[in-house]
């Protein structure tokens, strides 16, 4: 595995250059290549960001915008796109992985959904048995599935409660959204709600 450190600097021109031009794959002889990225000390000393309801909740980054950006820096199909609250330079913060697919290949960065900004990047060849199908198994078609807020709306008809995260994934030449809900009282569980992406129809409420 390669890694490399990224300055700020250098990461406020990576997002920037997302924002416009045309997509661009990344070919690399390395097996596997990691990119990680310093945050400035004013964002290591920022406070959390508070746990939310995500159905009622936007980011300044739209779940549109993490993957159009994640396209700028790989030529790849969306086979996962999920937003969650994680630990980022010791403060937690809600942050989208995008993850794309190639034929040879998968992509997967991290943003922050309160600024867009790259906290990682990560890339690796796919295994033998995977290339040429995996890209097709487990795409998602984006723009075919129904809007977010609809599958939510679903999830909480099902299972009322706070979303403390959502995915939507491609799995088996489909794709589903999977929502974490918080299940009622002083509890650290969730129910896991599956709904069908294309149809919007109920699927699970584990």
């Amino acid at each position: 595995m390669k890694a490399v450190l990224i300055t700020p600097m250098v990461v406020a021109a990576a997002v920037a250059a997302a924002s416009c031009g045309n997509d661009s794959g990344q070919d690399s002889a390395d097996p596997t290549t990691a990119v990680s990225v310093i945050g400035s000390s004013t964002a290591s000393h920022a406070p959390d960001a508070a746990p939310v309801d995500l159905a009622h909740h936007s980011f300044p980054v739209s779940p549109t915008d993490a993957l159009n950006a994640g396209k700028k820096n790989f030529d790849g199909t969306l086979s996962k796109l999920e937003l969650e609250r994680e630990g980022v330079n010791t403060r937690n913060t809600y942050v989208y992985k995008v993850e794309l697919l190639s034929d040879t290949e998968k992509y997967t960065v991290q943003l922050a959904a309160d600024s867009g900004a790259v906290i990682s990047e990560h890339k690796e060849n796919l295994d033998a048995d995977e290339r040429g199908t995996e890209r097709t198994r487990k795409a998602v078609d984006y723009d075919r599935a129904v809007p977010l807020n609809d599958a939510m709306a679903t999830a909480s008809k099902a299972r009322p409660g706070a979303i403390e995260k959502w995915k939507i994934e491609g799995k088996d030449n489909s794709a589903q959204y999977e929502f974490d809900v918080q299940q009622p009282g002083a509890t650290d569980d969730d129910y896991e709600v599956q709904v069908d992406a294309y149809t919007g129809q109920l699927k699970t409420t584990g």
